[in-house]
Order: C-alpha cells, then sequence, then structure tokens
C-alpha cells in the first residue's frame, strides 16, 4: 500500500479524504459543469459520495483531497501506479466556488513533484477531452506538455470526443509549459477585428466553407456537412493551447466576415504558414488583407515567429492580390502541390519576414 502524504502549497492542504468530506463532495458533483466532463459522477447519491471518501490506501493509485482555509474544494489523484515503469496517471477536479483561482495546477503541481520524489515516477500523464479547455490549461500551467491526442477515446459532454494526452516527465524544468501560440483577445486596426474562433461560429464558418469558390481552392474538395465543421470549431482552443494552430475570425460590424488560421508549420525553427478565407457576403471590401497584415505581424512578433509563409493557387488572382498587399513576396511556384475540386493545381509561394514590417502599426 502507498501509505498517502499531507502536502502544503503556498495557498492549499493537499490530504487523504475523510468521510466528513462527503457532504462537500456530494453538493460539488451536483455541479452540471463538473458532470459534463465526469459523466461517471451523473445521478450520484450522497451513498455513492460518502462510498467515495471511504476508500482506502492502495498499491496504484493515491487521492487526496485539496483544501483552502481548512475547507474542501477538490480532488486529485495519481492512480494506475506502474513500478516497472515508473509512470502514473493523473486527473483532478475543483468544486464550483473555487474554480479560476488556479487551485487545480498548484495541487497537480505539488502532487507531480511528490510522485517524482517519493514514488521514483520518471513520468506522469494525464487526459482532457478535446472540448475541455479549462483542464488542458490547468495541465500547462502544471508543467504538463501537450504530446498528441486519442481518437473518440471518451464520452463526454453528450458525445464521442477525442482525448488529448499531456505529460510531465521528471526533469521537466519547473513552472508551467511553453506555449508557443500565446493568448490573445481581439486585435483590431479600427476598420476590421481579428479574434479566436468560438465553438458559436460553426454556423457562419460552415456557410463559408460550402460556398463554392471556398470549395474549389479547399485541400478537402468534398462539402463539409455541419456537424463536421462543429467537431473542427469544438477543437480549435485545444489546437491554439496545444500550439499547432491559432484560427481566428474575422469580425467586422460585430458578423463573422472569414477566417486566418496560422499553423505552426515548423515551428522549432520559427515557421508558420497562413490560410484564410472570407464569407461570400463580405468579398470585395478589402477586409482580408488588413485582416491578415493584423494576424501576420501578431505571428511575427508576439508569436516569435521568423518566417510566415502562404501558398495560393497560381490562378487564384484575388487571393494572391490580398497576400501581396498584405505584404507577402512571391518566392516561387511549386508545381501541383496541393488537391483541389478540379484535381491537383499548382501554388504560388509568397512569404512575409520580420524585415518586411514597416514600422507603421497595422492599418496605419
Amino acid at each position: 500500500m502507498i501509505a498517502r502524504p499531507v502536502l502544503s502549497t503556498p495557498r492549499l492542504v493537499l490530504r487523504p479524504r475523510q468521510p466528513e468530506d462527503a457532504d462537500a463532495v456530494f453538493v460539488a458533483v451536483q455541479d452540471p459543469e463538473l458532470v459534463r466532463w465526469l459523466p461517471n459522477w451523473a445521478g450520484a447519491t450522497t451513498a455513492d459520495a460518502v462510498a467515495n471518501c471511504a476508500r482506502g490506501e492502495s498499491a496504484t493509485a493515491v487521492d487526496l483531497a485539496i483544501t483552502a482555509g481548512g475547507a474542501f474544494v477538490g480532488h486529485c489523484w495519481l492512480a494506475k501506479l506502474d513500478r516497472s515503469n515508473r509512470t502514473s496517471s493523473s486527473g483532478y477536479w475543483l468544486a464550483p466556488q473555487a474554480r479560476g483561482s488556479g487551485y487545480a495546477a498548484e495541487a497537480l503541481s505539488a502532487l507531480a513533484g511528490w510522485g517524482f520524489a517519493e514514488l521514483g515516477l520518471e513520468r506522469i500523464h494525464l487526459h482532457a477531452a478535446e472540448g475541455n479547455v479549462a483542464s488542458q490549461r490547468t495541465a500547462l500551467r502544471a508543467g504538463f506538455r501537450a504530446e498528441g491526442r486519442q481518437r473518440r477515446a471518451c464520452r463526454c459532454d453528450g458525445h464521442q470526443q477525442d482525448m488529448l494526452v499531456f505529460a510531465r516527465l521528471r526533469d521537466d524544468p519547473a513552472g508551467p509549459a511553453p506555449r508557443p501560440l500565446p493568448d490573445v483577445d481581439t486585435l483590431t486596426d479600427g476598420v476590421v477585428a481579428v479574434r479566436p474562433m468560438r465553438t458559436g461560429d460553426a454556423a457562419a464558418w460552415h456557410a463559408e466553407r460550402i460556398d463554392p469558390e471556398a470549395i474549389r481552392w479547399s485541400t478537402t474538395p468534398d462539402p463539409p456537412d455541419l456537424a463536421e465543421t462543429q467537431r473542427r470549431a469544438t477543437g480549435v482552443a485545444a489546437r491554439w493551447l496545444a500550439g499547432t494552430e491559432a484560427r481566428f475570425a474575422i469580425i467586422e460590424g460585430g458578423a463573422y466576415a472569414g477566417h486566418i488560421s496560422l499553423r505552426m508549420t515548423e515551428p522549432e525553427i520559427g515557421i508558420g504558414e497562413v490560410g484564410y478565407a472570407l464569407h461570400p457576403a463580405f468579398r470585395g471590401h478589402g477586409l482580408m488583407f488588413r485582416a491578415l497584415r493584423l494576424v501576420t505581424h501578431w505571428a511575427l512578433i508576439e508569436v516569435g515567429l521568423a518566417r510566415v509563409e502562404a501558398g495560393v493557387g497560381t490562378t487564384n488572382a484575388a487571393s494572391l492580390r490580398t497576400a501581396e498587399a498584405a505584404g507577402f513576396r512571391r518566392e516561387g511556384i511549386l508545381r501541383q502541390a496541393l488537391p483541389g475540386a478540379a484535381g491537383r493545381y499548382d501554388i504560388v509561394v509568397l512569404s512575409m519576414l520580420r524585415s518586411d514590417l514597416t514600422p507603421d502599426p497595422p492599418g496605419g
């Protein structure tokens, strides 16, 4: 059996759960947001909470109550301890009143540190549903790094979802995991604004994606269905946090006008690639070059990329004009580079470097 520790952090005490915690656990697991991501608690009774808190020591798991000021505020654990491989999985949840405090990351970091020091672990991993952005942020703040995804590995929030895998190693640096793509609220030049795409943008994004002109240049020329677009929109925040892609919605007059994506194609050497499209109702008004300039400046200055590329069909005159108006320079042609609705097509390769930026702010 593993003796459960008592761990102290600047704001918390992590201790073995006690029968007296059952009432607080029962109240917490009635919260719809908690049940949304931990559906095993759906319909939980007082007896279920009592039984959960009464669990004793185990040879393969350690579970602790998270307390703040003496009050129970959540639960964290190490489970599936594999002594031969020196690995374990982890998990956590907070009661509604404790969320937004950073308690979960503080507790998780302390528990992981104890696991490395006292159990001799080399790796601790955890899983978070693709739509559970708060849990992903907790993992990153606690020093866990995004590693990949398991397709449709869990059923939560009412449907099957991908699970994202995070891990922390014994010798990983202390502190939060590095974030290649920083958070951003809104970028604007006073005429057009861009902000991170949201799940609520799915219907408007879908209308943009099924437009014949968009399909013509899409690398997946079959028109997508709404459900597929909704799934992609749900995963936007997760891909941003994982550092693989930043997808922006273009907003004009409060309405969704199109999107721009920045894919981190070669982040180790500072290279990203942009893609963009406008909703048919907003074309021809000069919005895209402004939006593209905003995102490209952000990528080069705030993200710190050295080079942002764009690949545009050689006969896509409107998109080429947009890229060049935003400051991209032509470099060459890649033959038969992309698949399209009418077959593979050649693309013009364009790029913008930090040295290409003008001293004037975007939109100036």
